[in-house]
């Protein structure tokens, strides 16, 4: 398993503990990352490092404490105020856009 895939995971398992999962969609390239795990002989094509998720109803995720989740496994917080995007950078240069 590659490096960023472990990455990747970790960021599912913050999701799951604190609920946002439920929430959210796995949306972009990686989601053919877990194509790979359900459909048998499906080869995913494009790997990126990062993370595309759509919180349809962010108030219902805006309870959870997602953003401090994140910070304590070293992601740092970039807000666009234009946008209302936020997106989520680590030091390995795998970013998470909401």
């Amino acid at each position: 398993m590659k490096e960023y895939e472990k990455e990747m995971l970790q960021v599912i398992d913050v999701l799951d503990k604190t609920g946002a999962l439920k929430h959210c969609i796995i949306a972009g390239s990686w989601s053919m990352y877990f194509y790979d795990h359900i459909f048998d002989s499906f080869v995913p094509r494009a790997e990126t490092t990062d993370l595309d998720i759509y919180l349809p109803n962010p108030k219902k995720a805006s309870c959870l404490n997602l953003h401090g989740s994140l910070k304590d496994i070293n992601y740092i917080e970039h807000k666009d105020c234009l946008t209302g995007k936020t997106v989520f950078m680590s030091d390995t240069v795998f970013q998470l856009n909401f």
